[in-house]
């Protein structure tokens, strides 16, 4: 039976987990980049970049027919909370102290020309 993963640490089952990736999942649980992102805080970035809630969901490239769940659940997935963060350092660096200025992690490899053998293309 396969182990279940969280929204938090999404990769804990995978068969591919490296090292690497287990760093940076473990980095973005620490930030909290999945937990800030409700809807409030959505409603927060939208307002300040005077965009309509559809306008801010096609940034992402986030589909418009989920915003009605995402705001019910008031949760939203992990690649738009990334995505939404970047934005949000961006607009409101200068702004508001509860950002995330920087959410890269440090956990990639040094020589970004080195290909690593898990990242190879198929044969």
């Amino acid at each position: 039976m396969r182990a279940k993963s969280n929204a938090l640490l999404p990769n804990k089952a995978s068969k591919i987990q490296t090292v690497a990736s287990t760093r940076i999942d473990v980095h973005y649980a620490t930030l909290n980049v999945i937990r800030r992102w409700n809807w409030e805080r959505f409603h927060r970035l939208a307002a300040f970049l005077n965009v309509t809630y559809g306008e801010l969901a096609s940034l992402i490239a986030l589909p418009h027919d989920r915003l009605a769940t995402i705001k019910e659940r008031n949760f939203f997935p992990g690649s738009s909370a990334l995505l939404l963060t970047i934005i949000e350092a961006n607009a409101l660096k200068n702004y508001s102290e509860d950002i995330i200025e920087n959410p890269f992690p440090d956990a990639l490899p040094r020589n970004p020309r080195e290909v690593r053998p898990d990242s190879a293309p198929p044969t």
